[in-house]
């Protein structure tokens, strides 16, 4: 694993370059986001996502989270009804992941990576500037699951990152180490596709959603 420290305060664009270039290469790369350190590849990689299974040790019916860069690259692949169009205009960029019905698009995209059975995704734009930038750059949706071994916690330091892999024979081939990120309860997981509000899983905007319900 290599380890590249970066500073939120000055971001550098010939690291977020470098990180790019990685990404683009099919490899893998641990990045903070607005809740917690985050596990991601090109999602439209299927070996890339296939290396993601392994080093998390998560099953392959267990579809994986991702990022967009915005509206439009969500509408690519993704299917957006009333109620989710309000919702990601309300609370993206930020911790709202919403369960979303891929188009046909995004079912030919993605059959073979992240999702083989349901057809259905959780996707968010983050408010993390790293996160943000790397997306963009890449110009593909950013796989964006939590940074830990699967039933393990969720890392807000690198170094918690760098002791759940140290030891083990599958591992992310680069650790973003941005710090220390803010408290969190992780996103706030959304399924709006029957035109209801269905919180499946609390994170940091459960409060606010219920009182907009």
């Amino acid at each position: 694993m290599k380890v590249i420290k970066i500073d939120n305060n000055k971001i550098s664009a010939q690291i977020i370059a470098k990180i790019t270039r990685a990404l683009k290469q099919g490899e893998v790369v641990v990045y903070p986001t607005e809740t917690f350190y985050g596990l991601g590849c090109d999602a439209t990689n299927a070996q890339a996502v296939a290396k993601i299974f392994k080093i998390k040790g998560r099953q392959r019916n267990k579809a994986l989270p991702f990022l967009v860069s915005d509206i439009k690259m969500a509408r690519k692949y993704l299917r957006f009804n009333r109620q989710a169009k309000m919702l990601a205009a309300k609370f993206w960029p930020g911790p709202l992941s919403l369960v979303l019905d891929f188009n046909a698009n995004g079912r030919k995209i993605f059959k073979k990576s992240i999702n083989q059975k349901s057809f259905d995704a959780g996707a968010r734009i983050s408010s993390n500037k790293i996160a943000a930038l790397l997306v963009k750059k890449l110009g593909k949706p950013l796989i964006s699951t939590s940074a830990n071994l699967s039933g393990w916690p969720a890392a807000s330091e690198a170094k918690t990152v760098i002791k759940y892999w140290q030891r083990r024979k599958f591992k992310p081939d680069v650790i973003i180490d941005a710090g220390k990120l803010p408290p969190s309860l992780g996103s706030t997981l959304v399924d709006a596709r029957s035109g209801k509000i269905i919180i499946l899983r609390k994170g940091d905007l459960e409060s606010i959603i219920k009182e907009g319900k």
